[in-house]
């Protein structure tokens, strides 16, 4: 028993590992998100307040380049803020597999919970944000071994 004791602890220090891990890269991608959305509303700001900043002659030429160079850099604002959304969003909801399977691991330690039963009340799929149905769903914490 306590070999399989000890099993399971090293899987719950294990799966808590890379909880911790994808919870950093998380954490590291909101703040890098967040560092390009300031930049590009200090640079948005700048240029309402002086549309012909940083041209020096307002011929077409210059100014159609300057406005296009503009027109990019706030669509590659865009498409930055959306890769790191994904990248969130990715280690967000493995960091959330992770730390529940580890808890689940702890809950069924000692046999009087089953390993199912314990995966399916703590996982982030059960829980419902709408109007419909209950709060956990069909999920059920039974003591029988099945």
């Amino acid at each position: 028993m306590s070999a399989a004791t000890n099993g399971h602890a090293q899987i719950v220090l294990e799966l808590r590992r890379r909880a911790r891990y994808h919870h950093l890269v998380g954490t590291i991608t909101a703040a890098s998100a967040s560092i390009v959305l300031l930049a590009a509303i200090a640079f948005a700001v700048l240029w309402i307040v002086d549309p012909l900043f940083n041209i020096p002659n307002t011929d077409n030429s210059r100014l159609l380049l300057a406005s296009s160079i503009r027109v990019f850099s706030l669509a590659m604002v865009g498409y930055l803020v959306r890769l790191f959304e994904g990248i969130y969003r990715y280690n967000t909801q493995l960091w959330n597999h992770y730390i529940t399977r580890a808890l689940a691991l702890e809950l069924a330690a000692d046999g009087k919970i089953p390993l199912g039963s314990a995966v399916a009340a703590l996982s982030a799929s059960a829980v419902t944000f709408g109007g419909d149905g209950s709060l956990l769903g069909d999920v059920s914490i039974s003591t029988d071994n099945h």
